[in-house]
């Protein structure tokens, strides 16, 4: 059998194809100027919008792309509002599947947009840390640790994380609010030792945050995500250290020792693992680069 090629339609001599096609409407012509269309059909702003849209309409397991998209849009209020502290961290080791649930639901993706991430603060991202931390979620604590240190604004400055003491959300969480964090509430509300303990969890985060910053800069990183080179020969680069603030030195260790973890096995503290504030965290997945 012999393919006989298709022949041309009558008084064409030549297929038109994508390149005669681009030759020949691939431009727009406005008085003498002209413009490529396809680069004006694909042209984006600083804000993504389409590339927003995107990304939300394929999330997964987002139950209203459309008005998450238009909150996004909503101007007001120009900061996401903190909300209520986070549960405690022994419920949310326990219930760390709704935490991982939720925040690939709604952080993660949002994390990449720019309408999100202009309005996001730095409590409420110190607070997904520490959910992370507590749900024992490593990918996640590395996400969050990265995105925390490549924000160079001014307002991201580790000293400016406020005492949760000090917060107008300082109050017990009952079973209805604590549903929204994890899914599944006490019927109570928390007890001073609870509240103790997530205090200072919170004091050793802010503690951890200030140690990997530094080691991250000492490397040659730098926040706004420049990195300067430290090879042979070359001065050794000028770099102003991160501090974290007084209430996380002030605030005081636990009586009993907290396990943050669902693989240690408490023969011996192994490589990461740093009992501080008699606290037991590891802190090997907040030391990427």
């Amino acid at each position: 059998m012999v393919l006989k090629p298709r022949p041309l339609p009558p008084g064409r001599k030549f297929f038109f194809g994508y390149v005669e096609f681009h030759k020949q409407f691939g431009y727009i012509r406005i008085g003498s100027f002209k413009f490529n269309w396809r680069k004006v059909l694909w042209w984006n702003s600083p804000l993504l919008l389409r590339y927003s849209w995107r990304r939300l309409h394929c999330a997964y397991d987002l139950k209203s792309p459309l008005r998450a998209f238009l909150q996004l849009l909503w101007p007001f209020p120009r900061k996401w509002p903190i909300g209520a502290l986070p549960p405690p961290p022994r419920l949310l080791l326990a219930d760390g599947d709704a935490v991982r649930a939720r925040y690939y639901r709604d952080a993660h993706v949002q994390n990449g947009l720019p309408l999100w991430h202009r309005r996001d603060t730095l409590q409420s991202a110190f607070y997904r840390l520490y959910e992370a931390i507590c749900a024992a979620d490593e990918p996640m604590v590395g996400y969050t640790t990265e995105y925390l240190f490549f924000r160079p604004e001014p307002e991201w400055s580790l000293d400016l994380l406020a005492d949760p003491r000090t917060m107008t959300t300082w109050e017990d969480l009952h079973d209805s609010d604590s549903t929204s964090f994890t899914g599944s509430g006490t019927g109570r509300p928390w007890t001073e030792e609870e509240k103790a303990e997530r205090l200072a969890v919170m004091a050793r985060i802010a503690v951890m945050l200030e140690e990997v910053f530094n080691w991250r800069l000492d490397l040659g990183l730098r926040r706004d995500g420049s990195v300067i080179d430290k090879g042979e020969g070359l001065p050794e680069p000028i770099w102003t250290p991160e501090r974290c603030p007084a209430w996380a030195h002030e605030t005081p260790g636990l009586p009993e020792l907290l396990v943050l973890s669902h693989t240690w096995t408490g023969e011996r503290l192994e490589r990461g693992w740093k009992p501080v504030y008699n606290i037991i965290i590891k802190d090997a997945s907040m030391r990427t680069v």
